[in-house]
């Protein structure tokens, strides 16, 4: 994260934002990354601020951010909410939530099983690198994956 808040956010999206395919058009990418950053409820005072300045909440939005601007149809997160405050955990849920909702495919991968029952409806439980049950809609619960985690299936 050595890139400040704007360069990072516009990274994987610099194609859009190139003049007569050539140069690029740093007006455009400052106003994307700024809406963008703004829909996520970002907290910083400059988009040339360095991403390492940022809390490690604000951080994972600009990481989402930049693959939001991009617009991506499948995101693999892992572990977006490891190392941030609760308060930076609901919005990372909510943007999530709001990801799935557009269409959008959210492949997550994530030790905290409360995390995982409230935000998926299908769920891929591995037990030693081998898929030991796939979970489903209402059957997702955390009685059912422990047991898979564990290795016990039910008789």
């Amino acid at each position: 994260m050595l890139y400040s808040i704007k360069d990072n956010t516009i990274l994987a999206s610099m194609g859009k934002f190139r003049k007569w395919k050539v140069f690029q058009d740093h007006g455009k990418e400052a106003k994307a990354a700024f809406d963008i950053n703004k829909r996520l409820n970002l907290r910083y005072y400059s988009l040339w601020q360095l991403v390492s300045k940022l809390s490690g909440g604000n951080q994972q939005k600009v990481v989402l951010a930049k693959w939001m601007l991009r617009d991506c149809d499948i995101f693999l997160l892992d572990e977006p909410t490891r190392g941030i405050d609760i308060g930076a955990k609901f919005e990372i849920y909510a943007l999530i939530n709001e990801l799935a909702k557009a269409g959008k495919a959210v492949i997550l991968v994530s030790p905290e099983l409360e995390e995982i029952i409230g935000l998926s409806n299908k769920v891929y439980v591995l037990y030693e690198g081998k898929v030991m049950d796939v979970v489903e809609g209402e059957h997702i619960t955390q009685e059912v994956i422990i047991h898979d985690l564990l290795g016990v299936k039910e008789i």
